[in-house]
């Protein structure tokens, strides 16, 4: 009897729909941090920022954020997982 392969998906999309820029003093992004909420991963635009260790409360706290100024976009719309 031949056993059947056993498939784990997880979320791996980096898609990331959302940012947090650091704007100077005339409008300037001059750095970064991409956010995919789907797969919790992000991106730094250089060594200069850092969020720090990623775990899932602090994933939370950024998508609460993100609701509570009223971004919709990658947090409750245009989800790869139709949420």
């Amino acid at each position: 009897h031949d056993a059947l392969p056993i498939l784990i998906s997880e979320a791996s999309c980096y898609n990331p729909r959302n940012a947090i820029l650091f704007l100077d003093s005339r409008g300037k992004a001059f750095e970064f941090i991409e956010i995919c909420f789907e797969c919790s991963k992000i991106q730094e635009s250089s060594e200069k920022i850092s969020v720090g260790d990623l775990c899932d409360q602090k994933m939370d706290m950024l998508k609460k954020l993100f609701k509570k100024v009223g971004i919709e976009y990658g947090i409750t719309k245009g989800l790869i997982s139709g949420d």
